[in-house]
């Protein structure tokens, strides 16, 4: 049998980068909320880390000197070593210059107990290098982190808000027990965090 698909990595150009970066964040933390929701932990947690990480270097981005400085140590030397690398508290708290309100994460101990563990996560879960415990709805934490970081980068790109686009067929399962993205904010629209198509709060 031979299966007909079409599948290629390709490159895109800086200024189609910036807008991309942030489609990946909102689009792995779809997927992370939907793991988590149905009981796929391992994979939630790893989306969830790749999720907040997205967010946070598509904010930098918007201030280029920034994102460097953000990925390695010295702009000036030739070997280019990663300073930051995966490490969400420090991705953060650097963001926190071009997004003030990225305190409110900062200052937020349970969030910031959440980020540390997604970063182990990355390092040692992905690897079964290590075990979990979970006790309550940690999709919530992901839902008031991502939320927060989601305005960030709205505002300061469109000083607005859009619709977050979730496929039709998990939305029934992104939505449960869900406040913080309730049915008005998102849409199924293919394109929806392409076009940013703004919604209305009122």
């Amino acid at each position: 049998m031979t299966w007909q698909v079409r599948f290629k990595i390709t490159e895109v150009d800086s200024g189609f980068a910036r807008l991309f970066h942030f489609v990946t964040a909102r689009n792995n933390y779809v997927a992370a909320r939907v793991c988590f929701t149905t009981g796929l932990t391992e994979p939630g947690c790893l989306l969830a880390h790749q999720a907040i990480e997205a967010y946070v270097k598509s904010i930098l981005r918007l201030v280029p000197e920034r994102y460097y400085f953000a990925r390695y140590d010295d702009p000036a030397q030739s070997t280019k070593t990663k300073v930051w690398g995966h490490n969400l508290r420090a991705l953060v708290g650097i963001a926190v210059n071009v997004c003030p309100i990225l305190d409110t994460i900062v200052a937020n101990s349970e969030f910031c107990d959440f980020l540390d563990n997604l970063t182990d996560a990355h390092s040692r879960l992905r690897f079964a290098e290590a075990g979990f415990e979970i006790g309550g709805p940690v999709h919530k934490l992901l839902d008031n982190v991502v939320r927060i970081l989601d305005t960030a980068y709205l505002e300061k790109l469109i000083k607005g808000q859009a619709l977050l686009g979730v496929p039709v067929t998990l939305q029934q399962e992104f939505l449960r027990d869900n406040t913080t993205f309730p049915q008005a904010m998102i849409s199924g629209e293919p394109w929806a965090n392409y076009t940013l198509f703004p919604f209305k709060t009122s």
